[in-house]
């Protein structure tokens, strides 16, 4: 199954969030976000070449900042729909099994680790998350892995958008496993 499809299949696994329309909104939401996540993943080997150069050429690139700017939304955006999910879980509007809630907690921290930063264009001192030699994020570009960000001298120092694309896509998939009420896609 390719990548896309995952997404799709996997976002049937929220359908089941609060009540309509709004489980379905979040359902076509993250339909989007693995569009998203496919479009800039298409984008990568590209991108590679255009870090390679930068330093080089002092020129601005579109290209290469349209694709940080998006995934930098992607990650945003990722972030607020695991909030979204937390929050619905605890009003009691959703009940999934306690390994997909804890699950979906254990990835809203690893977005969590790079939200502030980002949004804020600091690091996160003002929330008392800040550590030591944290710096404000600097965009680089993983191999293999995309569009990451330089946060400083934590572990892992550099976060990468496709592994926290990876990381909710899998949460998501574990939770339409977990509920079989959830009719099968064709």
């Amino acid at each position: 199954m390719g990548l896309h499809s995952r997404w799709i299949t996997a976002s049937y696994s929220i359908g089941r969030i609060g009540e309509d329309p709004f489980g379905a909104y979040l359902t076509v939401h993250i339909q989007s976000l693995g569009r998203l996540d496919c479009v800039l993943r298409d984008q990568d080997e590209e991108i590679a070449e255009l870090f390679e150069d930068a330093g080089e050429n002092q020129e601005p690139t579109w290209t290469l900042d349209d694709y940080i700017m998006l995934s930098r939304l992607w990650v945003l955006d990722g972030y607020e729909f695991l909030r979204t999910a937390r929050n619905t879980i605890r009003a009691g509007l959703w009940a999934p099994p306690q390994a997909v809630t804890g699950d979906i907690a254990r990835v809203e921290g690893l977005f969590k680790s790079i939200r502030v930063p980002l949004a804020k264009y600091e690091p996160a001192f003002r929330t008392g998350k800040a550590a030591p030699g944290d710096i404000v994020p600097e965009p680089v570009f993983v191999p293999g892995r995309g569009a990451g960000w330089d946060i400083g001298d934590r572990t892992p120092n550099v976060i990468a958008r496709n592994d926290l694309a990876d990381a909710l896509l899998r949460s998501l998939e574990r939770a339409r496993g977990a509920h079989s009420a959830i009719p099968a896609t064709k």
